[in-house]
């Protein structure tokens, strides 16, 4: 059987008829699909696994006048199609397929080419979103489809590896995506404030701008440049085609565009993507495409959408639609953090084809450095789930990573041990031979054990976090790093172990507990424990949790003072809970209050809401960004500093933060986790 499908002439439009056509190679999975469709349209559809050929009809190029569509219709006659379906409302085309002696001929019964087609459907009454208009049609002709279908975009192997040369030529890591242009002026965001929208982000997170587009598009980036002040920007307008955007789609965070075709393959690969609709009906032509979507919209008064007017505000259409808005919106998603797309539908890389058997992973030696680098363990053993991971931990950081069941087996490295057993360290080290060492630690090891790949010396870091750095080491090595899980830093008989310690004190729910820890590695990142003091009288006045008070053994003397705010409902667990133990508080507590501390990373890991206290320390460096996750800190000249001690007589970055300011922050994110729980009932 041999089927032609008619398709129209726009990128976006094709990806909407994607789903359709997934759905008639299902219902004849023998058939040969071919599409017809314009030049520019032809790289989405030949690498589409439904599709077996294209044939490309422009009427714009090569069949302008007759004399050339009689040509394409004879070559259309020498083939013998069994059914073609119109997706195009052309009757142009329906009098082609008519003449070329098409036996089934399945399209809507739009004004003068019903008579040209064997099956004439009616359109529907309702208007629909342009994906469930196409499978309409196929419903209507008897054709079993899904429901809620969305597209996916794909592209080859070689499109992947020239999107991923093109990132390494510019030493691009992590990075946004900004896409300016659309096929009219009113859907387009201005300029300006994709200059603005690029410095918060760059600012909060540190990460890069990408700019695609076409190559009329890098006028706007000229424009947007005039007001960028801090952003790195790496214009790519012009000098990618669109199989190769795939590429570079697949390795950004997350996109922010107008309503265009460029914006509807990155969903289509699944990126995450906030888009701007305002003269065009998102719930028309809104993005239906495999990642996730917020969807910003602004229509003047005296407006509608979809706007069919020749008129348009004066002002700009989207100039409404302010950068701090988008920036929250981003924000609120956690998009600038994990990576929350779906896997890449495009051929492994070479990389990929790299089998290990033995991983060497060095970390680093304070707690939570080493937190920091638990994301890279993570994507090794979803990447290689058959590998043995061997890791090289500090001393005091064993307890962190030993809980793991991803983890082979660990191997304890003192910096400060004698050289006798720094020889003892390396025999351990020697009873293998690793295919890959990931070196994060940036050390000698890696040179002194038998190895096929090492993670390199040299390496220009882009990303801004030191969570995002320890992850791109691994791509340095040509790996892919995403992970989607958290890492397992506790085990079932801990979580047991430690419930049942929190029962002998009569606390029966950890999910009616606020954990704090009111201790830091360092005295310079502690705040004051008369602000802890009040923010707990706070919490009690305000809310109905019990605070349990956490932290090592030396942190037990220094919390006793908080638990005279109420003896009833402030309790000090400190050096009573092993690290194992006390993640597992963590995992099902109400909400994290903490310094910058190995707290703070754990809680973050494993996704709970955090009210991070900073002070000297950078936040963008150590901190994290997501829905469940606040900063506090004090706006001061001189802050972050990262030094070990203040060069000032007092320490004004911690001592003059006002608990009112942490306990709003506190209380902000536990109403927001009532109104989750309320929305789930």
């Amino acid at each position: 059987m041999k089927i032609l499908i008619v398709t129209k002439n726009w990128l976006g439009d094709i990806l909407f008829e994607l789903p359709a056509i997934e759905a008639i190679k299902q219902n004849f999975p023998q058939a040969e699909i071919v599409c017809m469709t314009a030049a520019r349209c032809r790289t989405i559809l030949r690498n589409h696994p439904a599709v077996d050929r294209v044939l490309v009809f422009d009427e714009k190029a090569e069949h302008r006048n007759w004399f050339s569509r009689i040509r394409f219709l004879m070559e259309l006659r020498k083939e013998k199609w069994d059914r073609a379906y119109f997706f195009h409302r052309s009757k142009t085309r329906a009098f082609l397929l008519w003449l070329a002696g098409i036996q089934e001929r399945i399209g809507y019964s739009t004004k003068g080419r019903q008579w040209f087609l064997t099956q004439a459907i009616p359109e529907p009454a309702q208007l629909l979103h342009h994906v469930d208009y196409f499978m309409e049609l196929l419903k209507k002709t008897g054709h079993h489809v899904s429901e809620n279908a969305s597209y996916h975009f794909y592209f080859s192997e070689k499109d992947q590896q020239n999107a991923q040369a093109m990132l390494e030529s510019r030493s691009l890591g992590q990075f946004a995506v900004f896409h300016l242009g659309a096929n009219w002026e009113p859907k387009r965001w201005p300029a300006v404030h994709f200059a603005k929208l690029a410095d918060l982000i760059f600012e909060k997170w540190g990460l890069d701008i990408v700019v695609t587009g076409a190559p009329e598009d890098q006028k706007l980036v000229d424009e947007m440049m005039k007001d960028v002040k801090k952003a790195r920007v790496t214009s790519l307008v012009g000098k990618t085609s669109l199989s190769e955007l795939g590429g570079i789609y697949e390795k950004a965070r997350f996109m922010v565009s107008g309503d265009s075709g460029p914006m509807h393959i990155a969903a289509g690969v699944g990126l995450p993507v906030l888009t701007f609709f305002g003269p065009t009906n998102p719930a028309l032509t809104g993005p239906r495409g495999a990642g996730e979507t917020v969807v910003l919209t602004y229509v003047p008064e005296g407006y509608q959408s979809p706007w069919y007017g020749k008129e348009f505000p004066a002002t700009g259409w989207l100039s409404h639609i302010k950068p701090e808005e988008v920036f929250r919106a981003i924000e609120e998603k956690g998009w600038a953090i994990e990576k929350n797309k779906i896997a890449s539908r495009a051929t492994s890389t070479k990389a990929d084809e790299i089998i290990p058997k033995q991983i060497l992973v060095i970390t680093l030696s304070n707690l939570g450095d080493v937190i920091l680098t638990t994301p890279v363990i993570t994507a090794l053993h979803e990447k290689f789930p058959e590998a043995k991971i061997t890791v090289v931990v500090g001393p005091r950081a064993k307890a962190i990573l030993e809980r793991s069941p991803w983890i082979h087996r660990l191997v304890v490295y003192d910096k400060t041990a004698k050289w006798l057993d720094k020889l003892k360290f390396l025999r351990e080290l020697w009873r293998d031979s690793y295919d890959y060492v990931v070196d994060l630690r940036h050390s000698a090891i890696p040179y002194l054990i038998r190895a096929k790949k090492r993670s390199p010396i040299l390496r220009f870091h882009i990303a801004g976090t030191l969570r995002e750095k320890h992850l791109e080491v691994l791509r340095f090595m040509g790996l892919a790093p995403s992970p989607s899980a958290g890492f397992t830093f506790y085990l079932h008989e801990d979580e047991i172990n430690a419930l049942e310690k929190l029962k002998a004190r009569g606390i029966f729910s950890i999910e009616n507990c606020i954990l704090i820890a009111p201790a830091a590695a360092s005295e310079l990142k502690t705040w004051r424990l008369a602000g802890f003091e009040k923010v707990i009288e706070g919490l009690i006045r305000e809310r109905s949790e019990n605070i349990i008070l956490i932290g090592g053994k030396r942190e037990k003397e220094i919390a006793e003072p908080l638990v005279k705010v109420n003896p009833a409902r402030v309790h000090n667990m400190a050096g009573e809970t092993s690290f194992a133990e006390m993640a597992a508080l963590l995992s099902r507590c109400a909400m994290v209050l903490t310094n910058d501390s190995s707290v703070m990373h754990v809680a973050h890991e494993i996704d709970r809401p955090v009210v991070a206290i900073f002070g000297p320390t950078n936040p963008v460096k150590a901190g994290r960004v997501g829905p469940h996750w606040k900063i506090v800190r004090e706006e001061i000249f001189c802050s972050p500093c990262d030094q070990p001690r203040c060069r000032f007589e007092r320490q004004a970055c911690m001592e003059d933060l006002a608990p009112e300011k942490v306990l709003n922050a506190c209380l902000e994110l536990l109403q927001k986790k009532d109104e989750t729980l309320s929305h789930s009932r």
